[in-house]
């Protein structure tokens, strides 16, 4: 079985969004077909809630809501619809850089989260049937880290059928400047799987791509983290070492405050400074750093951050500790939803206690590309690659073919390359 037959216009196109969460991925897609999905599936996650308001209640649309059991039996709403295309956002935080985990359970291949994506990939493949089925993960899905998952992944599309493909990218290659590096998971209804294209959009720096977030817009008065020029190394810098603190960071190449403050060796003045002004977390925080560097380990950096051409990943931690590059003050929550390519209608539900929900996401500019792909590959607008799994970086633009060995990925093979290509 090679392509798909049948040549297909976007407005012929049909989707499905799976597990929207709060709505990254299928906004993508509508933007990209031009079209809301036929169904909104899901296990009941409350996250779902927020696409499912602003589909419903925003845009006064009438949608059919799919919920399964974990054994994919609807338990209400419609029995699932063909469609061409599956978009999908799993929870998934078992390769996350950010996951503290000790145990299997939590963390890697075999962590329990891990079971949403199979049962995404079960459905869309199995059930639905889709013609392109695709996922976001974390950036490690494409590494040493994420083989295992990815020879599980690879190997239940080729059971039904599918080859599969990998692409790692960053959003800031998909025209907003956020560095934000994940990698998406694609069961294409082919024997070989397509090689895609590499992308390169144009974007603004980060200062001058929120300096024209429209002010009219909603939610801009809902300040992440009013505290953050408060926070002590910040007034170090500002007050003790009378610094421009943006100039200063980003002169120096350095992302926080904490990182210049010890570049410069200064931590035991950082103290002595804290201590003469009763800055009762600065001493808290300094001691704690200077204990840990005695005993040669690190300590988590919650202090300013400070971005010049792009931000760094927005998920929480970036978010509540990120300085405005104009302002003395963090990002806004629409400030947020603009990095994350959200439509300026759109509102999230409950402000400010749901603010994790946006970093709990994917960008729709990115998902949109990814979509783009599906309908190049449906309408054989893709070269074919020789095997029936790919893995691409478009960081680099650099690709490897790999080849099932009796139907499974082996390990071995597919570590020591994938190391090489995509961890530098």
């Amino acid at each position: 079985m090679g392509y798909l037959n049948n040549m297909k216009s976007t407005k012929d196109i049909t989707w499905s969004a799976l597990i929207p969460l709060i709505g990254g991925f299928p906004l993508g897609a509508e933007a990209e077909l031009n079209k809301p999905p036929e169904q909104i599936i899901g296990y009941g996650f409350p996250h779902d809630n927020q696409y499912i308001h602003y589909q419903e209640e925003v845009l006064g649309r009438k949608m059919d809501k799919v919920v399964l059991n974990e054994e994919g039996v609807v338990i209400s709403g419609n029995a699932l619809k063909h469609v061409n295309i599956i978009v999908a956002t799993p929870p998934c935080s078992a390769l996350s850089s950010l996951n503290c985990g000790k145990c299997n359970s939590v963390k890697g291949a075999t962590a329990e989260s891990t079971k949403w994506m199979d049962y995404a990939l079960r459905e869309s493949l199995g059930t639905i049937k889709c013609d392109v089925f695709m996922l976001e993960n974390a950036p490690a899905l494409a590494s040493n880290k994420g083989a295992e998952m990815a020879k599980r992944l690879s190997e239940t599309a080729n059971q039904y059928g599918y080859s599969s493909g990998y692409y790692k990218t960053s959003t800031k290659h998909h025209g907003i400047p956020q560095n934000r590096q994940r990698t998406f998971f694609f069961a294409w209804k082919s024997d070989r799987a397509p090689e895609l294209p590499w992308v390169r959009k144009p974007r603004e720096n980060f200062k001058t791509f929120l300096e024209n977030i429209p002010s009219d817009l909603t939610q801009q008065d809902l300040i992440i983290n009013t505290k953050v020029t408060s926070e002590p190394y910040y007034i170090y810098m500002k007050d003790k070492l009378n610094l421009d603190v943006r100039s200063a960071m980003i002169e120096s190449g350095l992302k926080t405050t904490l990182q210049y403050v010890m570049k410069r060796d200064d931590i035991e003045k950082a103290l002595a400074y804290f201590n003469e002004t009763n800055n009762e977390l600065g001493i808290k925080l300094a001691s704690h750093v200077i204990k840990k560097k005695a005993m040669g380990l690190g300590v988590w950096d919650g202090s300013v951050h400070v971005f010049d051409d792009t931000m760094n990943a927005l998920i929480g931690r970036n978010m509540n500790d990120t300085i405005h590059p104009s302002h003395d003050r963090s990002l806004n929550v629409r400030e947020a939803l603009c990095l994350m390519g959200f439509p300026e209608d759109f509102e999230l539900q409950g402000g400010l206690k749901n603010t994790n929900m946006i970093a709990q996401n994917v960008p729709a500019c990115t998902a949109a590309d990814m979509v783009m792909f599906a309908c190049m590959f449906i309408n054989r607008e893709l070269q074919t690659s020789n095997s029936n799994v790919i893995f691409q970086n478009n960081e680099n633009k650099k690709h490897l073919p790999v080849t099932f060995k009796s139907d499974i990925i082996a390990v071995d093979e597919l570590a020591s390359p994938m190391e090489e290509l995509f961890t530098k």
